[in-house]
């Protein structure tokens, strides 16, 4: 969080004490809840005709609470603290994505198509936002939970074989917005496979119009494969 500062002198040398923090240098004296408070509002800038509250070193702090959350496999305080990021910023990707990805794997089995639609529309903006991170080793880290996240919604409904479409899409993506690297070629090839896997058992007794599509689909997939 952001560090205490004494509002009467400037100090950051504050130590709670009998319940409540303490100044050492001025003996100023803040509750508990003025101590939060001070923590998470962020700068306030005052120079021109209207005061502005930069918060981004709130949501830093919060992005880095949701990850651990998240790291941990405590959902709970994963999306509670993302949640707090997207009222605070409701463009952050990241904040939006996991939002979809918990959801998803929380909803009823009458919801299985909604799900899969949620993630597979938010996965584009996704990557768009990962492949401009700097950093390649975050930016494999961020991909890569990504990536077997939505494959997590994805396979959880296998015996829904008409879902076969997202695999291929999710190759295709990757392909739109990475470089061919091998973590970028391995994933891709774990989408059309399971998502041709799935178009085969699903056209087993399929004809007319419907049948020809997904034929199609195979043979074009098929054909990818042979070229990566």
């Amino acid at each position: 969080m952001k560090q205490l500062t004494c509002e009467m002198c400037g100090s950051t040398d504050l130590i709670k004490q009998d319940g409540v923090f303490v100044c050492q240098n001025c003996g100023t004296k803040y509750s508990v809840e003025e101590a939060k408070k001070m923590m998470i509002e962020g700068t306030v800038d005052v120079s021109g005709s209207s005061i502005k509250i930069d918060r981004s070193n709130e949501l830093d702090n919060l992005l880095k609470l949701a990850r651990i959350s998240a790291e941990s496999k405590d959902d709970a305080d994963a999306v509670k603290y993302y949640k707090q990021i997207f009222e605070l910023d409701p463009n952050c990707i990241e904040a939006l994505f996991y939002l979809t990805y918990y959801k998803a794997i929380n909803s009823p089995i009458a919801y299985v198509s909604k799900s899969i639609k949620s993630i597979d529309s938010i996965l584009d903006a996704t990557f768009e936002e990962i492949s401009s991170i700097d950093d390649e080793q975050i930016k494999h880290s961020f991909l890569s939970d990504v990536l077997n996240k939505s494959l997590e919604v994805y396979d959880g409904i296998d015996h829904l074989c008409e879902h076969y479409y997202p695999y291929l899409h999710l190759g295709d993506m990757l392909l739109n917005h990475f470089s061919a690297d091998n973590m970028v070629i391995e994933y891709v090839q774990i989408s059309w496979e399971k998502g041709l896997k799935k178009a085969k058992r699903y056209k087993q007794g399929l004809f007319g119009k419907r049948g020809k599509v997904i034929k199609e689909h195979i043979a074009e997939y098929e054909a990818k494969l042979k070229t990566i």
